[in-house]
């Protein structure tokens, strides 16, 4: 499947999405919600649309 530059795929839902942000933007706000990942968990992070996020958040704040 062809993506334009400006496009990603949700890992949850696989629809696919223009980006709002630059890659350095959306890594910042990662590290910003679950701080920095180990180095040999860079590679294998998710990428997911808001509403997946949204759907998701109960689940992160229940770790915290």
């Amino acid at each position: 499947m062809y993506m334009k530059p400006n496009e990603y795929q949700c890992d949850e839902c696989h629809g696919i999405f223009e980006k709002g942000w630059s890659d350095e933007e959306a890594s910042q706000e990662a590290i910003d919600i679950f701080g920095k990942p180990k180095e040999e968990f860079e590679s294998g992070m998710a990428i997911v649309c808001d509403d997946c996020f949204q759907k998701m958040k109960p689940m992160f704040s229940e770790r915290t």
